[in-house]
């Protein structure tokens, strides 16, 4: 048997805020299988920001995540407000997080973050020679310590271990570098362009 699309017989939502839903459908599976209930998780779409300087170094930032009680080192990233497109919430993002701005960007991906139990797609973005405008402004209860790091540095600590990064940031940078080992034309002109730099 071919995978169909589940049919939904009933729904309800347990919770609702600001930040999720959590909803509970009553499911029927194409075999007949109910599925009673199933939760899915319903929040905004995020962006994840790429965003190298003139000088081919990542901008990252470090702050505390409550879900594993750790301080984690990301990429900056945020939540993409209603009526928002997702370039405007990267661009906002970077800037309020970092103080980083300006620079030539482009998307790189657009992916589920996770489609077995929230609705929602991650929009990545590649942001080339972003460069310090102004003081970081993050929103009240977010400390994010900024770092650079040389991009073949950042690389090299990934494939050793040494740097634990986050599983969606992970899919994220692999978004950048899917493009380069493609061949694609408008990708390989732009980060050409940048390597090419003096």
């Amino acid at each position: 048997m071919r995978p169909a699309p589940w049919s939904v017989s009933a729904t309800c939502y347990s919770f609702r805020d600001r930040w999720l839903a959590v909803r509970s459908d009553r499911c029927v599976a194409a075999d007949g299988t109910v599925i009673d209930p199933f939760h899915v998780v319903e929040v905004s779409d995020w962006v994840n920001v790429l965003a190298l300087t003139p000088d081919r170094e990542i901008v990252l930032v470090r702050e505390y995540r409550h879900g594993t009680a750790e301080i984690t080192l990301e990429l900056p990233s945020g939540t993409v407000e209603r009526g928002e497109v997702a370039l405007a919430t990267a661009q906002r993002e970077l800037r309020e997080e970092t103080g980083y701005g300006g620079g030539l960007w482009s998307e790189t991906g657009s992916f589920a973050a996770n489609p077995a139990r929230q609705n929602n797609r991650i929009t990545t973005f590649l942001a080339l020679d972003v460069t310090l405008v102004g003081p970081p402004r993050p929103d009240p209860g977010e400390i994010i310590e900024v770092l650079r790091l040389p991009l073949t540095a950042f690389f090299a600590r990934l494939a050793d271990g040494s740097l634990r990064f986050h599983s969606q940031h992970l899919a994220s940078l692999f978004s950048y570098l899917l493009p380069v080992l493609q061949g694609d034309a408008l990708h390989e002109a732009a980060i050409g362009a940048w390597r090419s730099r003096p």
